[in-house]
């Protein structure tokens, strides 16, 4: 028999804030569609999931870095009339300059962060639309404001991240679909290969203190404050926006 619960599905899922939104979303009662690379820690974390909440929990193992993997999961997603909730979370962050980065994992990064990103939205949004109920949740970073040297691509992909989620929450007010982007800082991980992690399971990275900084729309310059992600998982009842969500008490707020 089919459930007939609602459908989240959670990129990076195996670790650190994917997990933690995986999690809670299983707690409140949803069936979680959860996408990494590592098979076996996929298959781990969904039997873990699904024992302990009574929900199905199914293990989709792509890399949403290649063409494919994007390709083979959006098409999954089309299909699927139960997807209530989208937390792209998969990403991560390299070291070095243009001129020294490795070429190939910059290519990759543009390809997780941006081509995935809008792929991913493109093909559960028409059906949340119909539905007038959902919630798209992408998990960005601090970063999208902070043009450093040796983070350009990260930097830039991220600050695409947050204007396309802004710029789509515009474009779905009064539609019952919610629009969220969440702003990270970056966490150090225990990985010899030089890159850095955030919101990427395969990585590891850490659920720690979080703050985001918003600029008014007035023109006032910027303030900072700290939020709840639980706020992503109230989509269902509030309108189209686009809301800056840290992490720090993720824990309780998706439970709450």
């Amino acid at each position: 028999m089919m459930s007939t619960r609602p459908l989240a599905v959670v990129t990076g899922a195996t670790a650190g804030i994917g997990h933690v939104f995986a999690q809670r979303l299983a707690a409140s009662g949803h069936d979680l569609l959860l996408v990494a690379r590592d098979a076996a820690r996929l298959r781990a974390v969904c039997d873990t999931l699904g024992r302990a909440h009574g929900i199905v929990a199914e293990a989709f193992v792509a890399d949403l870095a290649a063409d494919a993997g994007i390709a083979m999961l959006a098409a999954r997603l089309r299909t699927d009339e139960r997807v209530r909730v989208l937390v792209s979370n998969a990403g991560f962050g390299t070291r070095g300059t243009i001129l020294t980065a490795d070429a190939d994992k910059q290519r990759q990064m543009l390809h997780l962060h941006v081509t995935a990103t809008h792929e991913l939205v493109s093909a559960v949004l028409p059906g949340m639309v119909e539905r007038r109920q959902g919630t798209i949740v992408v998990v960005a970073s601090v970063a999208s404001w902070s043009p450093t040297a040796g983070n350009v691509n990260y930097n830039a992909t991220k600050a695409y991240q947050r204007v396309y989620c802004e710029a789509l929450a515009t474009e779905l007010v009064g539609s019952g679909v919610q629009v969220q982007v969440s702003r990270l800082h970056l966490h150090r991980v225990s990985r010899s290969s030089g890159q850095r992690a955030q919101g990427h399971s395969e990585l590891g990275v850490a659920v720690g203190r979080t703050s985001g900084r918003r600029k008014s729309r007035a023109g006032e310059g910027t303030r900072r404050r700290s939020v709840c992600t639980g706020q992503a998982i109230q989509a269902h009842r509030v309108s189209a926006q686009a809301r800056h969500v840290g992490a720090r008490r993720v824990a309780s707020a998706l439970s709450a």
